[in-house]
């Protein structure tokens, strides 16, 4: 699996060894440190290892010189009250040095401590995340990231590979279609199919880019296009200055969510799919560059997990997830109202009024939502222009009622509720092309046979990008 940005300090053992739940990597080296409330430090150093346990998960064992008494461990932890947030200066943090001299961080530790060894602690816990960054002796100016997925993703292909075998002194060559190779915002974008349950996602670039978070905003398209939460062991960023590699991994039993994605990939050809990721990696990119996810990302996120509830809840996750995104689309609806001159002065009457502040504002803040169109307007203002059609908005409105008073599914017939929620998640993508500018193929699920359409909606006049949160 030799791949042209992998540095040279990340072994393809590690990378398979992650995988198969089988790390290990010996620190002569490792250490934890917090502080406590009195601002006095507490460290503890020692050789160690750190692993993956039985389900897969990162975890960390250190054979520390300190030594720790059972009343200090009951100390730091009773002095927090049940539901009072432990303090981020409280956290430990872990550093391990390895024996090629790497460094590996990780941080938000919670151990725990074995005092019963006479001359050491044990120092055990969990890595939520395992990062090792090293700088580079020469500045470049390429900009390359690198991201291994635990998972064989189904994607359209444009490239060939070569893959020599060698058995029994016999060389043998087979030719993979497994490559999908394309641009995207000054990026060179490759995905590749590799082994088993492997997929490879590389992009790099030669433009500065300001982004710190960039591998999110790639993992953001990559859920979008995709339909799912994508499931990530190792990201490679070679920066200019640096190369840093982290690594994370999942308990063997967490559930991946996941819902229809909008191209239905078993007959996507190559254009729509990179079409359709360009559009979105240039739109999250160029509106959010912080830590977390675009709010747009985040409402896909909140339907994909809730996939694996039932449809009461998927419904309800979903329904207010369109409500969510139209608050990012900003057009001018018409103003039916024939009461906002009457508004407007009941509102100067209030601000005068002599009585109570806290009732004053709660009516001021009533007025001013009062003569704002609804999501259902909203919605049905988008049908007329073409965003979206009929029977979608009225698939939303049915059951975001239904969804908000717990009212029961019962009584609706089961193709019904099928083709119903069908409905509501392409009208969720149907208002986020509109909001990207994207315009080419879509499956539309509320149809039996799911049929390619053409979106050809236009944002460029109506449309204006928020402030993502």
């Amino acid at each position: 699996m030799k791949s042209d940005f992998l540095p040279s300090f990340i072994k393809l053992e590690d990378v398979e060894n992650l995988q198969s739940g089988t790390f290990e990597l010996y620190c002569p080296s490792m250490q934890l440190e917090a502080t406590d409330l009195g601002g006095k430090s507490q460290v503890y150093t020692g050789p160690g290892l750190i692993k993956q346990d039985s389900n897969r998960q990162l975890c960390f064992t250190i054979f520390a010189d300190e030594k720790v008494g059972q009343e200090e461990i009951l100390r730091r932890w009773s002095r927090h009250k049940s539901g009072k947030i432990i303090p981020e200066s409280e956290i430990f943090s872990l550093t391990a040095i390895d024996f090629q001299k790497r460094l590996w961080t990780s941080n938000r530790v919670f151990p725990s401590f074995n005092h019963t060894h006479p001359e050491k602690t044990l120092c055990q816990g969990l890595c939520p995340k395992l990062i090792c960054k090293q700088k580079k002796r020469n500045i470049s100016e390429q900009i390359a990231y690198e991201i291994v997925l635990f998972e064989k993703l189904l994607f359209p292909t444009n490239r060939i590979t070569k893959v020599e075998t060698i058995a029994n002194n016999q060389t043998t060559y087979t030719l993979n279609n497994d490559i999908l190779h394309f641009q995207s915002l000054g990026f060179d974008f490759l995905l590749q199919k590799r082994m088993d349950k492997i997929t490879i996602v590389q992009a790099k670039t030669n433009n500065s880019f300001q982004d710190k978070h960039l591998e999110a905003r790639i993992l953001e398209a990559l859920q979008f296009v995709f339909g799912r939460e994508i499931k990530w062991g190792i990201i490679l960023k070679n920066l200019s200055d640096s190369v840093e590699t982290i690594m994370e991994t999942t308990h063997i039993n967490s559930e991946m969510g996941n819902i229809d994605p909008p191209l239905n990939l078993n007959t996507a050809n190559n254009q729509a799919f990179t079409d359709l990721f360009g559009k979105y990696f240039t739109f999250i990119t160029s509106s959010y560059q912080g830590q977390g996810y675009h709010i747009i990302s985040s409402h896909i996120r909140r339907v994909c997990r809730s996939s694996t509830s039932i449809i009461n809840t998927r419904l309800l996750i979903l329904t207010t997830a369109i409500e969510g995104i139209l608050k990012q689309i900003h057009v001018e609806y018409p103003n039916e109202s024939t009461q906002t001159e009457s508004i407007k002065h009941l509102q100067e009457y209030i601000k005068k009024w002599k009585g109570s502040d806290p009732l004053k504002n709660q009516v001021l803040n009533y007025l001013n939502q009062f003569d704002k169109p609804s999501a259902r307007k909203q919605l049905k203002y988008l049908q007329k222009l073409g965003v979206t059609q009929k029977r979608h908005v009225d698939a939303w409105y049915k059951h975001r009622n239904i969804a908000a008073h717990s009212d029961s599914l019962e009584e609706i017939d089961i193709q019904t509720l099928a083709t119903e929620h069908a409905a509501i998640l392409v009208l969720m993508y149907q208002l986020i092309f509109y909001l990207i500018g994207y315009k080419g193929i879509h499956t539309d699920y509320s149809e039996l046979g799911w049929p390619e359409k053409i979106y050809n909606i236009s944002n460029a006049s109506t449309v204006k990008q928020d402030n993502p949160s």
